[in-house]
């Protein structure tokens, strides 16, 4: 009887080691798996921004073709007439210079202001400008790089106060054309209007005749590298960027732009920006 009260306690006590043993291999197990999963879940996630800086860099490749083979053909043809002493047509510099432009432009937008407004560091300007100024400069342009399309443009007769960055609102409007333009049939006219809303703001509206955006996507279409399901790549070039770096400037600018659209029908961006006090 001694001896068997001697041995209780002892194995309650090895059984009770035994148990929180038990327990601290679960949880050593339990901890391993939780390891385990963070581990394949931040691989993953690495992978996938590996894969879509690589689909990043390889769309802005492709796109950086579409402004560099005009340019390539300008100079070619002003090459050709300096060799044979022959006189360069009058629009060859001028139409150079713009392809450079639009050229810098489009890099400075990929590679300067994408990953600016990804890092929260891109800062613009509060001036006071009319702003038909930046508007017309941006169709304008339009204009002249695309001599067989037609763009209409209607704007108030007096000056439209409104405060913000000049820039940066030519820069939006004009990715907005070129929108409207890349998913325009060719004889389709692009409209172009500023005007006032109401007391506090002014508008820029950009329509097309186009394909129209699907009602199910319109609340993607800021989305980055966003491309409608109705525009294949191999018809519609682009990145898919747009949009989104529209959006963002115009935020920044303590604006708002917006979207309508019916597939089939064309397509509605309405810019708006606070007007100067």
């Amino acid at each position: 009887m001694k001896l068997a009260r001697r041995i209780e306690p002892s194995y309650e006590a090895l059984a009770a080691r035994l148990a929180e043993a038990q327990e601290e291999n679960t949880r050593l197990r339990q901890e391993n798996e939780r390891l385990a999963q963070e581990r394949a879940e931040r691989e993953a996630a690495e992978e996938e921004a590996r894969q879509e800086m690589r689909t990043f860099f390889a769309l802005i490749a492709h796109q950086l073709k579409s402004p560099l083979l005009p340019l390539e053909v300008s100079l070619m043809t002003l090459a050709r007439a300096l060799e044979r002493g022959t006189s360069v047509p009058p629009d060859t510099f001028p139409r150079t210079m713009r392809q450079a432009r639009r050229l810098g432009r489009l890099i400075e937008a990929l590679l300067v202001d994408l990953p600016r407004i990804e890092d929260g560091s891109l800062r613009v300007a509060a001036l006071s400008f009319d702003l038909r100024e930046p508007v017309r400069r941006a169709v304008g342009e339009a204009r002249l790089m695309l001599e067989s399309r037609t763009f209409t443009l209607h704007e108030p007769a007096s000056p439209v106060r409104v405060r913000g960055d000049p820039e940066r609102v030519e820069q939006i409007v004009a990715s907005l054309v070129e929108n409207a333009v890349k998913y325009s049939p060719p004889e389709a006219p692009i409209g172009v209007r500023v005007i006032s809303e109401d007391a506090a703001s002014a508008v820029v509206i950009v329509e097309d005749r186009g394909i129209g955006i699907p009602a199910r996507e319109l609340g993607q279409v800021f989305t980055k590298f966003y491309r409608g399901s109705n525009a294949p790549s191999y018809l519609y070039r682009g990145l898919g960027v747009g949009l989104y770096l529209a959006h963002h400037l115009a935020t920044l600018c303590r604006g708002r732009l917006s979207v309508e659209s019916v597939e089939g029908q064309g397509t509605i961006c309405r810019l708006c920006i606070p007007l100067d006090a």
